[in-house]
């Protein structure tokens, strides 16, 4: 994730106004991608894998929050 979180920093150099994650429940995976301003895209074509769906949500919900607040 730290990656995926690296490029969100990289892409926000024309200093966008709002940042909105999305989390996907997929067949096998739970995958996340970010948008700046609702238009600009990070990752909505190769979302990156957060974790299984064999997995509770709740903790990949508390796992994303947990990255978030150490990054």
């Amino acid at each position: 994730m730290k990656q995926f979180l690296d490029e969100v920093l990289i892409a926000n150099k024309n200093n966008y106004k709002s940042l909105v994650f999305n989390i996907y429940e997929d067949e096998e995976h739970y995958t996340m991608e970010a948008i700046f301003d609702e238009n600009v895209e990070i990752r909505r074509e190769r979302p990156i894998i957060i974790g299984d769906t064999n997995v509770d949500y709740k903790f990949i919900l508390e796992n994303v929050k947990n990255n978030l607040l150490s990054f």
